[in-house]
């Protein structure tokens, strides 16, 4: 009975050490290179549409967010975005505004 009460034991003592050990596909790794990707958003001169293509291609569309603009996101994807500017300033005191630009944060191919 001893020997029997002993196996299950070290079964157990086992199995949990190695499911601990064990990576869980849920969870993201260290390895994975998140990346913050930023820029002005120079092409944009006025109302319309634009396509803006990202430096450095995403796994996935990323996270994106669009500073001192107001736009719509129409699209977007792991090399970049298309958005439609629906208010423009222009005239005296415009050029002292900050310039639009973006932020993406998402993960690199690998």
């Amino acid at each position: 009975m001893k020997t029997l009460v002993g196996g299950v034991l070290i079964g157990l003592v086992a199995g949990v050490a190695i499911g601990a050990l064990l990576p869980r596909p849920w969870q993201a790794r260290e390895t994975d290179p998140v990346v913050v990707q930023t820029d002005v958003l120079r092409e944009v001169n006025g109302l319309g549409e634009y396509d803006i293509h990202y430096p450095r291609p995403f796994a996935a569309a990323p996270n994106l967010f669009i500073k001192n603009l107001a736009c719509e996101i129409l699209d977007q994807r792991a090399d970049g975005f298309r958005l439609k500017v629906t208010a423009w300033v222009s005239g005296p005191g415009a050029a002292d505004l900050p310039r639009p630009s973006y932020e993406a944060k998402g993960l690199l191919p690998r």
